[in-house]
């Protein structure tokens, strides 16, 4: 689109908000809201531009669309432009026009290909409460009417079970049907209307055994921040960030490990501390990584964290899920393949720590037909030879992991690598998910500026873990309750876990699963 064409785009927009008009709706109604066409007209242009610019962008970059990419990958990609291309005629107002593009980006189920859009909903409607998923049950979450009650579970809409809904509605919103992550996405978003065409709004729900009507008015402050500025970013749980060592009863340790992408000197020298906190808890008996939340990072320092917990040699034999990956990466045509790419301030300044057996071997170089090329190594593991028998392990604690819905990328990474230890039991709610590809940091920007892609260059062959597989507690080390209450958490595992794995004869077993898509 050109700075001119744009530019008439936008000031269709703003004359007609100027002038109070309503937005479209499509079939979202539980009343029509007429549409001015000169509005609609440039929000279609100013869409059709960018849907062009994003499939162009996600062919020349995307490492699906460049590594042994054959036909599946062809019906897939065409197929998304497809439909987005059918679901731009509803397209109206930023409400529509997100959707739209959530929708495509959504289509191709990797989390690592995501839009982050560069604007909020300036407005939008509610029924008077906003939903959440907790414990495996669908829940009111904030409420503004005196006849619901928060924690009230809603049992249906439109006479249809709300599990069977939120699936219903999911490629929407992207994530694959049925995973827990997908559903806990989906319900803070499904009862704030900010104009998403592609589904109707529900008109009755059962909650707490009563049928309600639902009336749609415009929310108090706050309620759409519920709707994320990222395309398949991971539900919001705990978004603190932090980096602590805390007590847990009378001879425990509580540590928070709320990112593993430190971006600043601070935070940097906080998760070295850590580290360096490590060695102390060796004599606690019982330890709690508490990664809720965590939406992931480098790997160099989680596993910092655990040589300074178990000891190095312990450490390094156990921890080997990384190790058996064979990292291919692409560089598209025209670009150089820079590790800082996308990182800004002092981001680029922090080093992690040293991860010595990461090491890659020289990398098989190949060129595209398109001019990009690809590095192709071979997986660590395959060059190491490890004793017959393990190392001794230097600490006495019994180990917990304790994740959520929000555990995404590198968090399920260090999930990965915990799995493999004896006598670490997962606790909590499953994970969130993730492809083989793993994410870059450079973005490019839509021509309307509305929204910014990024996505993978490089992908994981070799990885134990599955396309979009989450790790899920067995069922009786599954909170039941609201995951993001760590003071009711913490009485859980106080009363409930830790008594049962301390009680006579008790022997450990790992309970813990890898669930894929349903």
């Amino acid at each position: 689109m050109s700075k001119g064409l744009r530019a008439a785009a936008w000031l269709g927009i703003v004359a007609a908000v100027s002038a109070g008009a309503p937005a479209a709706e499509a079939q979202l109604g539980v009343q029509t809201r007429p549409e001015l066409p000169e509005v609609s007209s440039a929000w279609r242009t100013l869409i059709d531009a960018d849907l062009t610019f994003l499939a162009a962008t996600i062919q020349r970059n995307y490492i699906y669309a460049n590594y042994q990419a054959g036909p599946e990958w062809r019906t897939l990609f065409d197929g998304a432009l497809s439909q987005a291309r059918r679901e731009a005629r509803l397209v109206g107002d930023f409400g529509s026009y997100r959707a739209v593009i959530q929708h495509y980006l959504g289509a191709f189920q990797d989390p690592h290909l995501s839009g982050y859009f560069q604007a909020k909903p300036a407005a939008g409607r509610f029924p008077g409460f906003t939903m959440k998923y907790s414990g495996g049950h669908f829940v009111v979450d904030r409420t503004f009417r005196r006849d619901i009650a928060s924690g009230a579970e809603i049992e249906s809409c439109d006479g249809k079970p709300t599990a069977a809904l939120i699936d219903e509605v999911s490629p929407f919103f992207g994530g694959p049907r049925g995973r827990d992550t997908t559903r806990a996405t989906v319900a803070q978003q499904y009862l704030i209307d900010t104009a998403n065409p592609l589904y109707a709004l529900p008109k009755v729900c059962r909650v707490a055994g009563k049928d309600l009507t639902l009336t749609w008015s415009t929310p108090p402050d706050g309620v759409l921040d519920a709707v994320p500025a990222r395309s398949g970013e991971s539900p919001s749980t705990l978004r603190d960030e932090t980096l602590a060592i805390s007590d847990f009863g009378p001879n425990g340790a509580w540590v928070r490990v709320g990112t593993m992408y430190p971006v600043t000197q601070d935070q940097a020298a906080a998760f070295q501390a850590l580290i360096d906190r490590a060695p102390s808890l060796r004599t606690r008996q019982v330890v709690v990584f508490d990664v809720r939340g965590n939406r992931g990072g480098n790997y160099n320092w989680f596993m910092g964290l655990l040589r300074g917990l178990y000891g190095q040699p312990y450490a390094d034999h156990y921890a080997r899920a990384r190790l058996g990956i064979a990292p291919v990466i692409f560089t598209p045509p025209g670009e150089r393949q820079d590790p800082s790419a996308g990182f800004a301030g002092e981001a680029l300044t922090i080093k992690p720590p040293a991860d010595p057996p990461l090491t890659l071997s020289a990398p098989k170089v190949s060129t595209l037909a398109n001019g990009g090329t690809l590095m192709q190594m071979a997986a660590p593991l395959a060059s190491i030879t490890y004793p017959t028998a393990a190392p001794a392990s230097l600490t006495k604690a019994k180990v917990y992991v304790l994740t959520d819905f929000g555990c995404a990328s590198a968090c399920i990474s260090f999930v990965d690598e915990m799995m493999r230890f004896p006598g670490v039991t997962l606790v909590g709610a499953e994970t969130h998910i993730d492809r083989r590809a793993g994410g870059f940091p450079l973005g490019y920007e839509a021509p309307s500026g509305l929204v910014v892609a990024r996505m993978g260059r490089m992908t994981r062959e070799g990885r134990a873990r599955g396309e979009n597989e989450a790790w899920a507690p067995g069922a009786e080390n599954r909170y039941s309750g609201d995951i993001a209450d760590t003071a009711a958490v913490k009485q859980w595992l106080t009363r409930s876990v830790l008594p049962r794995d301390r009680a006579a004869g008790a022997k450990w077993t790992q309970t813990a699963t890898l669930k894929g898509p349903e």
